[in-house]
């Protein structure tokens, strides 16, 4: 069930693909797709190889799925994990480590410890083979828990705190333009009735002093 693939990509996606290890444009998907895939850098074609011609260049990648991936841990905690760590991409790894575990130092430097990885390196200065170990560690630590961004959550959630706080005074002003409205209307309404109720008056005082001069 293995098929090798040959697939085009932008160019500039194909050169993450197969960007190893110190490379400055390795990312989550150089990673993931090396851990589980041979991959290889065929050739590029140019734009205007392409009717009509795309404003990008095209890469040729070749993925040849592996007999044995380097990890043996449940896809969704690999990929959580790597997410986890690019997130934070310009970060040493001690950093992600600490948002991971909750600002726990004390079980941050234990899973670096166990993994023997140095959390001064960054994501992309890592091998596959200190990935594997990372992935390893975290499944002994934390079986079947898939790795959590705290803090990507802590300011999702004050965001939508913010806009939920928005639409609310959005609401009063609302409402309040509402009532303003109402009222404004009322008090035409009231002052119409009293102009018709004065010129009533004087309509009938008008006919009881014209019965009064009339000669009988």
């Amino acid at each position: 069930g293995r098929v090798p693939l040959t697939l085009t990509f932008q160019k500039e996606v194909g050169e993450r693909i197969v960007a190893e290890a110190g490379d400055s444009q390795r990312c989550r998907l150089s990673v993931i797709s090396q851990l589980y895939c041979n991959v290889k850098w065929n050739f590029s074609i140019g734009g205007c190889a392409f009717v009509p011609p795309p404003k990008v260049d095209v890469a040729v990648v070749t993925f040849r799925p592996l007999v044995q991936p380097y990890v043996d841990v449940p896809f969704n905690i690999v990929e959580a994990l790597l997410r986890m760590m690019f997130h934070f991409k310009r970060k040493v790894l001690r950093y992600p480590g600490r948002v991971m575990f909750e600002n726990d130092l004390k079980t941050t430097n234990e899973f670096f410890n166990k993994a023997s990885v140095d959390p001064l390196l960054r994501p992309q200065d890592l091998t596959l083979a200190e990935w594997k170990r990372l992935c390893d560690a975290y499944v002994e630590m934390r079986p079947g828990i898939v790795p959590h961004d705290t803090l990507h959550v802590k300011v999702k959630s004050r965001n939508q705190q913010k806009r939920d706080e928005k639409a609310e005074l959005e609401r009063a002003e609302l409402k309040k333009a509402e009532e303003a409205s109402k009222g404004g209307e009322e008090k035409k309404a009231t002052e119409a009735a009293g102009r018709d109720a004065t010129s009533t008056q004087k309509s009938v005082q008008t006919l009881e002093n014209v019965s009064a001069e009339s000669p009988r």
